[in-house]
Order: structure tokens, then C-alpha cells, then sequence
């Protein structure tokens, strides 16, 4: 068995670029029943981005947005785009959606949806 080229003992936690961090830590809280454990902002001294952290059990998510539409966070949020959600059928369950955007081709309209 080959070796394992980046072995992890463990992750502190994984950070997402959102376009709005508030609103993705209210969607982690309700839907999947994350804890908000802490914020840092304008309001902390932060004056680029905004970012909750997320947790529950030993899952910690960071969810960073940029606060001004020039700077590293803001190109990074616009160059993959995409957006996440999810189709909900009464008795039917649910289907989480991925949007990612693609580089355009000759003939390519743009984005492709895809369901998970």
C-alpha cells in the first residue's frame, strides 16, 4: 500500500469564502445545528472581512467574507462563485445543489449545476 503523501493527525478547521458570512452561520446554525462560537469584525477591530466560526462536536468551520469588493477574499469569493443549495420536497427528502462556475469555452454558456 503506497504511503500516505500528506498524512493528517488532525484539522483545527476549514475555512470558507462566502459572500456573506452572517448569513452562512444562521444556515449552519438552523439547518444543521451548529453552535455560533465566536465572531471577529468591524466590531473586534477586523476591518477587511467578517468571519463566524461555527462548531459542533469536534467540527469547526470558519466562514469568511470580505467586507469591501477589493482585496483577497473578495477576488477569491469572485473568481469561484458558485453558490450551494438545497431543494426541499415534502415527503420527497432533500437534494443539496452545487453551482460551480466554469471558464467559459467557445460554445459554453457558463455555469453547471449539479446535484449531490
Amino acid at each position: 500500500m503506497p504511503q500516505d503523501p500528506l498524512p493528517l493527525r488532525r484539522i483545527d478547521h476549514v475555512r470558507f469564502f462566502v459572500g456573506n458570512a452572517r448569513q452562512s452561520a444562521y444556515f449552519y446554525r438552523n439547518a444543521f445545528g451548529f453552535d455560533v462560537v465566536a465572531y471577529a469584525g468591524p466590531e473586534t477591530g477586523v476591518r477587511d472581512r467578517a468571519s463566524y466560526v461555527v462548531q459542533q462536536g469536534h467540527i469547526r468551520l470558519v466562514l469568511t467574507a470580505p467586507l469591501a469588493p477589493e482585496g483577497a477574499i473578495a477576488e477569491h469569493v469572485r473568481l469561484h462563485g458558485g453558490r450551494v443549495w438545497v431543494d426541499d420536497r415534502p415527503g420527497g427528502g432533500s437534494r443539496f445543489v452545487v453551482e460551480l462556475p466554469i471558464r467559459p469555452e467557445p460554445g459554453n454558456a457558463g455555469a453547471e449545476a449539479a446535484s449531490v
